[in-house]
């Protein structure tokens, strides 16, 4: 078809009246070009080191084979920037020539590696992909000292660089029901203090709930005593404990504000409220009744917004089922709107609304906690806020039951717990307001009874990773700490 497929040139002395042999070994002409990545989702969190296989193809689309090179060398890029992926050569100048890259096993989506050449449009270009496969790399137990039924509950990455978690005890069981404490764990999984209520100094009363914990802005660790009606600071470094007056409020889930606001936000279970931290040596708590916009039931999670506003979930156990958005200034709410939350795709009916999270693309993401509902939900941002797009996504299994997510620190994929299934979930979104891709990693630790752990709350730890607080039903056997490479 008038295409050349290889060509080639030499230079030789022909001598007359004798019979010249003359060597030429020709040089493929690229036309298109394939990469393929050995082992391409190979366990996240474990070095490792992948063939690279590139393939050239002449016009004829047959492939190019020694002993010749190329007649353009190819140079390959890796689309990681962040240096967890390297290639051991970046020139390819003759087929099979041996390539590999090399993953340090840190947290990373995926690492596109691409190819070009000289007269190569990128359309004849086939790039390889490396998507390492989320992994439980380990499973901690909680402190033994705590009782076997003392259940780990919120949990947040420490400005320490450290990991911390909340205990509670069992409200259902038979004595002794376990203890509420605040827990500092290294990234190796090494427990390095055990703060228990009514024992810790800066701690009150034994029946404390610890139902949130986060850093702040400050460099400190702040936590809420739903019980007795407080906010907690850990100061970092010491790990001087203090605790400050809510009010009447019942603080829940708690969350630093946006930069433009400087402090921190919590949700209540009781008194139609949220609540504002003003940092300082005493923090000023300031509670505000949403009641007063319109809104007004028990809240749950909270997120604060790309967009300066914050974002949280109104809930009342099978009754009020809306996100609202709150705006705010100068650490003060100016104004409050929601959007309602439909039935479920399967026409059940919502049954608890937990938590709340925003993704890179601007969607709000959101947990339905019920079953069979069972659904992670999306929701579009318009302008006013009750126009916005409310989407509903059934879970990969059943009664999946999704409580708490979290967004990694790019925000292109989200990671969601699993109360009622041994679980961790996986949403990558895709289009806004499309389905996402889901994918469950079950970690299936079995305990003494034969049952299996439930993932409470969900973090990205300090070393990349996802940590998550994992108890059992009864309150009884194994509570640990997983920790999951992605």
């Amino acid at each position: 078809h008038g295409n050349v497929l290889s060509q080639g040139s030499v230079t030789t002395k022909v001598v007359a009246g004798t019979l010249a042999v003359i060597p030429l070994t020709l040089e493929g002409v690229i036309h298109s070009i394939a990469v393929t990545i050995g082992n391409a989702h190979a366990a996240a969190g474990t070095a490792a080191t992948l063939p690279v296989y590139v393939t050239a193809y002449d016009a004829s689309g047959a492939a190019i084979v020694g002993p010749g090179y190329y007649g353009a060398p190819i140079t390959l890029s890796d689309g990681d920037a962040s240096g967890i992926t390297a290639l051991s050569a970046t020139t390819v100048t003759k087929p099979g020539a041996s390539v590999q890259l090399a993953y340090n096993g840190k947290s990373i989506a995926s690492a596109t590696i691409g190819a070009s050449a000289t007269a190569v449009t990128p359309a004849n270009v086939t790039s390889g992909a490396f998507t390492p496969t989320p992994t439980l790399v380990a499973s901690y137990p909680i402190p033994s000292s705590l009782g076997v039924k003392t259940a780990a509950l919120a949990i947040a990455s420490g400005p320490d660089g450290n990991i911390w978690f909340t205990t509670q005890y069992c409200s259902f069981c038979s004595a002794p029901k376990g203890t509420n404490a605040i827990v500092e764990m290294s990234t190796s999984g090494v427990v390095l203090n055990t703060y228990v209520a009514g024992t810790a100094p800066g701690l009150t009363g034994p029946t404390a709930n610890f139902f949130g914990i986060t850093a702040g802005p400050d460099g400190n660790l702040w936590f809420t005593d739903a019980t007795n009606n407080a906010i907690g600071r850990i100061t970092i470094p010491g790990n001087t404990i203090q605790e400050f007056s809510a009010g009447t409020l019942c603080p829940n889930r708690i969350v630093a504000g946006p930069p433009s606001d400087g402090g921190l936000w919590f949700t209540s279970t009781c008194n139609s409220s949220i609540g504002h931290i003003a940092l300082g040596t005493t923090p000023t708590i300031t509670p505000y009744s949403l009641s007063g916009f319109g809104g007004g039931t028990s809240y749950q999670g909270i997120a604060a917004g790309s967009d300066h506003n914050l974002y949280l979930v109104d809930d009342q156990y099978a009754g009020n089922h809306r996100i609202g958005q709150v705006t705010i200034a100068a650490g003060a709410v100016t104004g409050f709107s929601e959007v309602t939350v439909p039935n479920a795709p399967d026409g059940q009916p919502n049954l608890q609304l937990l938590g709340i999270a925003q993704t890179s693309d601007g969607e709000l993401w959101f947990t339905d906690n019920g079953c069979t509902a069972s659904v992670v939900g999306s929701i579009v941002i318009k302008s006013p806020f009750t126009s916005s797009t409310v989407n509903e996504f059934p879970t990969p299994t059943g009664c999946q039951t999704p409580a708490y997510l979290t967004a990694v620190p790019d925000g292109s994929r989200l990671f969601v717990t699993s109360w009622d299934y041994p679980a961790i979930e996986q949403v990558v979104p895709t289009t806004p307001g499309a389905a996402p891709a889901t994918t469950n990693y079950a970690y299936e630790i079995p305990t003494q009874n034969g049952t299996f752990q439930e993932t409470w709350d969900i973090t990205i730890g300090p070393d990349g990773n996802v940590w998550a607080t994992s108890y059992t039903p009864a309150g009884t056997d194994l509570n640990n700490i997983v920790k999951l490479a992605y």
